[in-house]
């Protein structure tokens, strides 16, 4: 049980703590970066991921991605998530050219597009996993909406892309 606990704790706060060190970076390292803006992009392209995976799912169906841990999921859904992903992260490449503290290359947009697609793919699975070993199919009681680790699970795996990113762009 305190394991349990103690994993909990930690499989949320400290993806959090590092959203939070994002947000608000260090007033003592030379920091060169909006975190505002970073959030913005991490959520944006997280949730574009997690939205394209579901539509594109829904609409080409095809063969199941892990059936055992998430019947729902397909590898249209996969492939279509990562479309969205890079694509979204290409839109903030061309939007960033001219934004102060907010800087991406064409190589790092796609790096980031591909990556956070993927990563947070392996999030939604592993709180699927998660919800499936508890027993739980939703991890709230207001219909219609997973919970709040359903909104969550996506960023939880994702946010440490981008936060160690700018820590070694600080260091």
């Amino acid at each position: 049980k305190i394991a349990t606990s103690f994993f909990g704790i930690c499989y949320v706060a400290v993806p959090l703590g590092m959203m939070l060190s994002i947000l608000f970076p260090s007033k003592a390292a030379s920091v060169s970066f909006d975190g505002r803006l970073w959030i913005v992009y991490l959520i944006t392209v997280t949730k574009i991921t997690d939205i394209g995976a579901y539509f594109t799912g829904k609409i080409f169906q095809g063969r199941k991605l892990a059936p055992k841990i998430s019947p729902g999921k397909t590898l249209s859904g996969l492939i279509g998530g990562l479309v969205f992903a890079i694509v979204s992260s290409l839109i903030f490449y061309q939007l960033s050219r001219n934004i102060m503290g907010f800087h991406l290359t064409l190589l790092q947009s796609i790096v980031f597009g591909l990556a956070i697609g993927v990563i947070g793919q392996i999030g939604d699975l592993a709180e699927s996993l998660l919800k499936r070993d508890a027993k739980i199919k939703d991890s709230n009681k207001l219909p219609g909406m997973g919970g709040v680790l359903d909104m969550l699970d996506s960023l939880l795996f994702t946010t440490p892309i981008i936060y160690f990113f700018l820590l070694t762009r600080v260091v």
